[in-house]
């Protein structure tokens, strides 16, 4: 499979307009995208951990209709 067959890619640091959308076999929607990454070092469990005690809070700030 090469990556122009299922996407589109862009060579630029530059471009600042990203769509990211949602599939699943029964399902399509736009969504956010949140990218973490991790410091050197750090443990990786504990890092998985804080950011599952995260969402609550998010899933408090953000709309209803918002699903996490």
């Amino acid at each position: 499979t090469r990556f122009r067959d299922i996407g589109h890619a862009i060579d630029s640091i530059q471009n600042d307009k990203v769509f990211t959308n949602y599939f699943d076999k029964e399902f399509s929607a736009p969504c956010v995208f949140l990218a973490v990454r991790k410091q050197p070092g750090a443990n990786t469990l504990e890092v998985i951990e804080k950011i599952n005690n995260l969402l609550p809070s998010l899933q408090a700030q953000i709309p209803g209709s918002v699903h996490l």
